[in-house]
């Protein structure tokens, strides 16, 4: 995954699947002929948190430069769904993880962080705090943002894989070991299912 640029879009709707779907497929499709490489959509399992869906975008750096050539665009949307950048982010460490397609039959924790410092060095402690969780996970992936690749909302990400009833368990202990490093100044987490990717 070395040299790839990971974007990650999260989506502020209280919509269905069936209804987000026919909405958000022909956007994200008309992304693929500028250098779009994979999408892997994911949908909460936790209907009370901020972000309904979030997509990652598997970018090839210079497509997603030309792309954004003045960053990423800020909130945007209507009808019901807000479109939030997260960032455009590197991958720092993972384990188990295929970014080119959905894994279904888990579920996955994503974690929003925000840093006080320095994104790469705190994701070094994320790294330590994620990889600690090995019993309950089926593969995990840190992520860290930087300038050259047009800064979003978040600093660092995290993505955690497990089944679905170790899920609950997973992420209430990924929160406490993420709550422990001193230089994250906030950060929020819930549980999303993969459903879809494109192409």
């Amino acid at each position: 995954m070395t040299g790839n640029t990971l974007q990650f879009v999260c989506f502020e709707t209280t919509l269905a699947a069936q209804e987000f779907l026919p909405r958000w497929s022909p956007v994200a499709s008309s992304f693929m002929v500028r250098g779009l490489r994979r999408i892997v959509l994911s949908e909460t399992m936790q209907p009370a948190k901020r972000f309904g869906f979030v997509s990652r975008n598997l970018w090839d750096p210079n497509s997603f430069a030309q792309t954004f050539p003045s960053g990423l665009p800020r909130e945007a949307g209507g009808n019901g769904v807000v479109a939030v950048q997260a960032g455009g982010f590197r991958v720092v460490a993972s384990a188990d993880v295929d970014f080119e397609r959905a894994r279904t039959g888990f579920v996955k924790a994503i974690c929003f962080l925000e840093v006080e410092d320095d994104a790469s060095g705190a994701s070094t402690l994320i790294e330590a705090a994620v990889s600690g969780l090995a019993s309950r996970t089926n593969g995990w992936a840190v992520f860290a943002n930087s300038e050259t690749s047009r800064r979003g909302r978040f600093d660092a990400m995290a993505e955690v894989y497990s089944s679905f009833a170790d899920g609950p368990a997973m992420i209430a202990e990924l929160d406490t070991a993420i709550s422990g490093i001193p230089s994250i100044r906030a950060h929020t987490s819930a549980l999303y299912k993969e459903i879809q990717s494109l192409p």
